[in-house]
């Protein structure tokens, strides 16, 4: 008659937190709960033997089991196994020049099979966030002022990816620049500011953008280019421009820009034809 090893078997995290899940212990199935209990099941051994080993996998939504994947048995005792699992969790974070941008959006979504967006989670900078084993997904960033360049392409979440360290994955979304700034100051040729004069930006293929009587960092859009030339005019009644109009605008840089404006004013003088006189104007 075959001998028979009883086991007792449980699951849970490396720090020891219960974990519900599906095992498979020696080609049968057995559901063990969350609650900390051990379930118990009696494994035959092979005929003539008092003691084998037996392959043992277990399964959880959102966990990977960690080795080993195996444990030995023995018909002159009962053998207590604690089957272990790791979160397949990710913690994602925006960055820009080497500097984490914590007020931006991020959204981890689900991809399916056709590729299409399947579920979509918004994902606060840093935190942790529980993905499925063998699922597609894709990440999307925006903050103030900047553009996603890194983590475009979809990505599976496989086992390898869990099983090399313990703790979540980081996974660093690398941002650019996506504006420049100008220090805008409007000057008349003496260096005394004029503050009513109107200020406008002319872009090649954006709309302009109006900054009025605005002054000191203003920030300028880029629309995903690292530079732009764009033309800074400036409007005042009584004045003319006379600095260089056309600004090289570079991503995440500030440039001092000053226009500068001269009077436009003429004067009027009334000469007497015969003797050359300046003639005073009648009141």
């Amino acid at each position: 008659e075959p001998s028979v090893a009883r086991l007792r078997l449980a699951c849970a995290t490396e720090d020891g937190v219960p974990v519900s899940c599906l095992a498979d212990v020696g080609g049968e199935r057995l559901e063990l709960s969350d609650d900390g209990s051990f379930s118990m099941i009696d494994v035959p051994l092979p005929r003539g033997k008092v003691q084998a080993s037996l392959s043992l996998r277990v399964a959880a939504p959102q966990f990977i089991q960690v080795p080993p994947f195996e444990t030995s048995l023995s018909c002159d005792r009962a053998t207590e196994v604690i089957a272990y699992v790791r979160p397949c969790d990710v913690r994602l974070t925006a960055v820009a020049k080497g500097n984490i941008l914590k007020k931006a959006t991020l959204q981890l979504i689900r991809v399916d099979a056709n590729g299409d967006d399947d579920e979509i989670r918004v994902v606060q900078p840093g935190s942790r966030v529980a993905v499925d084993v063998g699922a597609e997904y894709r990440v999307q960033a925006s903050a103030r002022g900047h553009r996603q360049v890194g983590l475009l392409k979809t990505f599976i979440a496989t086992p390898e990816t869990f099983l090399k360290q313990p703790g979540p994955v980081s996974l660093a979304v690398d941002m650019a620049p996506d504006v420049g700034a100008v220090d805008l100051a409007v000057l008349d040729v003496v260096g005394r500011p004029v503050r009513h004069a109107r200020v406008t930006v002319t872009y090649e293929r954006l709309p302009s953008l109006y900054l009025g009587h605005r002054r000191g960092v203003q920030e300028l859009p880029l629309d995903g280019s690292d530079e732009l030339d764009v033309d800074v005019t400036c409007d005042e009644a009584g004045y003319v421009q006379v600095s260089q109009q056309r600004v090289r605008v570079k991503a995440g840089r500030l440039r001092k820009t000053s226009i500068i404006l001269r009077r436009s004013d003429i004067v009027l003088r009334a000469i007497d034809a015969r003797t050359g006189a300046t003639l005073r104007a009648l009141e």
